[in-house]
């Protein structure tokens, strides 16, 4: 139902400059997965918002393990999130919610999060993978900021890209070069 070729050359480019990328990303997402799943167990979070979500399947990890809501959020394809998860998984339905917003623009994605039932008084569990690649430093905290409640019971889980000064020299234009397929 979801045409995963899109995505081939993007690996093919990836894995000509590092073998070994696909194992990179298996343990990324095996690591967000497993602190998602403790802050859930243990810290009492029932909300969860993904940004940048797409169509990744941590949504349907997180809400058919547990019990807890999620908020996909993306600038695109959540309608079809939506209709793909309907399809197959009926009793995710009220569990996994899609929001159009646009993650550089935190009134976008605070609204449209209010209008798909999410609390701003309940603690949340931010999840933000890969969008330091496309965000300000000022959008990510901005975007971090809108979290935060009078509880101060909010998670964050942040993976991002090192600055380009960080980056050692000779990796610099491997991190910097956008990949086409």
């Amino acid at each position: 139902m979801l045409d995963l070729g899109l995505g081939e050359g993007i690996m093919r480019e990836c894995d000509r400059f590092w073998p070994h990328y696909s194992e990179v990303i298996r343990n990324r997402k095996s690591c967000v997965l497993d602190l998602a799943l403790d802050c859930i167990e243990n810290d009492g979070t029932r909300q969860v918002v993904v940004l940048g979500a797409g169509m990744d399947a941590l949504s349907i990890e997180l809400c058919s393990r547990l019990d807890c809501v999620v908020f996909d959020v993306d600038s695109a394809g959540m309608g079809r999130k939506e209709q793909l998860v309907g399809a197959l998984a009926q009793d995710l339905r009220g569990a996994l919610r899609c929001v159009t917003a646009d993650a550089s623009r935190r009134a976008s994605v605070t609204s449209g999060l209010a209008g798909a039932g999410w609390s701003r008084d309940e603690p949340s569990l931010l999840v933000v993978e890969g969008l330091s690649y496309y965000l300000t430093a000022g959008d990510l905290w901005g975007l971090a900021s809108g979290f935060s409640t009078a509880h101060r019971d909010n998670r964050m889980i942040l993976e991002y890209l090192l600055p380009t000064c960080d980056i050692p020299e000779d990796l610099r234009p491997v991190a910097s070069r956008r990949l086409t397929s």
